[in-house]
């Protein structure tokens, strides 16, 4: 009974509650871009939870998904905390850092491969 009474109030509060992006998995019908926007306003919606950008690197972190993605993930992780031997960048702690690394890494490959496949499609 007082779980619905909590359940009206936030709904009648005319507050959404924000969805988490789904898993990142580095598909060809994924963009990386739009994914991360999708992340940054999942923070913006929910401003207590995660305190610092670390935090949310993290986090983001565990919504990655795949072999390649994976690895990614860990060796990032490793650089941004110093954890088993690697040399610790003092800048990838920052919510920037990680986002241009993502883009770098995984939004050229996916734009190369549509822009092949609308090239296949051309016909003369």
């Amino acid at each position: 009974m007082m779980a619905q009474a909590i359940g009206i109030a936030i709904a009648n509060s005319g507050k959404r509650q924000a969805d988490a992006p789904l898993p990142f998995k580095n598909r060809i019908d994924q963009n990386v871009k739009h994914w991360l926007l999708q992340c940054k306003d999942y923070f913006k919606r929910n401003p207590n939870q995660w305190r610092s950008d670390q935090d949310r690197i993290k986090y983001v972190q565990g919504r990655i998904e795949g072999e390649d993605m994976s690895a990614f993930a860990f060796i990032y992780r490793n650089k941004m905390t110093g954890e088993l031997g690697h040399l610790k960048i003092e800048g990838y702690r920052f919510w920037e850092a990680f986002r241009g690394q993502c883009i770098l890494r995984f939004a050229l490959t996916h734009e190369g491969e549509r822009s092949l496949a609308l090239m296949t499609k051309v016909i003369y």
